[in-house]
């Protein structure tokens, strides 16, 4: 009988040391382990400059982030009008980071742009940045605050009164747009309108994505019977 009593007690403190021993090792996990998305992590690990560079744009280069949209189900007229009204949305949705629908507007150029203008733009080689230019250049400007494009630039001129910024974008438009009717971007066939979407979460991760996607989808809710379709521009669809 003692001998089975000293069993039954060995046997308990063996069960209370298991019991301690896994209480501790899952608070030792609960404080460190850390559960990502990031798709990063099945990758291989670069080994050098171009390695490390190519998994940045991968991950959180523009072209990772960014989605086509194609609205279409409903007249023309209606698909532009779902198509401002959901820039309008996206533009105040702080998961975005640009979106273009074709609309024509100064207040869309992206604030990065503007210390690089006089590096991008071809003015300087062959004016010289000295009062006689800028004289010129505040001079036209007064014009063109006369002119009906004055609502347009109005926004712009306190941050670049020279409108380098115009002049880089007008060099960089390609020879072939998508067409434009009512102000926004269609297909060629006129049955869909388009858009371009970036997102401010990385390419990579999944939940961050979804969000995104999840916003854009319930931006295009009161759209009614006007249907959506929504691609990724990494995958070339």
């Amino acid at each position: 009988m003692p001998l089975k009593r000293a069993q039954r007690g060995s046997a308990r403190i063996t069960a209370l040391l298991w019991l301690a021993l896994l209480t501790g090792a899952g608070l030792v996990i609960h404080h460190s382990l850390r559960i990502s998305g990031d798709l990063r992590l099945f990758m291989p690990a670069p080994h050098d400059a171009v390695g490390r560079l190519l998994l940045d744009e991968v991950s959180e280069g523009p072209a990772a982030k960014l989605l086509l949209l194609s609205i279409h189900g409903a007249p023309p007229e209606t698909l532009a009008a779902t198509s401002q009204k959901l820039s309008a949305a996206l533009r105040a949705d702080p998961a975005f980071g640009f979106i273009s629908n074709g609309e024509q507007r100064l207040d869309m150029v992206p604030d990065a742009l503007l210390p690089y203008r006089y590096l991008l733009s071809a003015t300087l080689d062959t004016d010289h940045l000295d009062a006689a230019y800028l004289r010129d250049q505040l001079q036209q400007r007064e014009q063109d605050l006369a002119s009906p494009a004055a609502t347009l630039l109005t926004p712009l001129l306190p941050r670049d009164p020279t409108l380098e910024l115009l002049k880089v974008l007008e060099s960089w438009e390609p020879a072939q747009q998508a067409q434009q009717l009512f102000n926004v971007w269609f297909n060629a066939a006129g049955d869909a309108a388009l858009l371009i979407v970036q997102t401010r979460g990385a390419g990579f991760d999944p939940a961050g994505q979804q969000l995104a996607i999840d916003a854009l989808l319930a931006g295009l809710a009161p759209a009614g019977s006007a249907r959506r379709t929504v691609a990724r521009a990494s995958r070339g669809r």
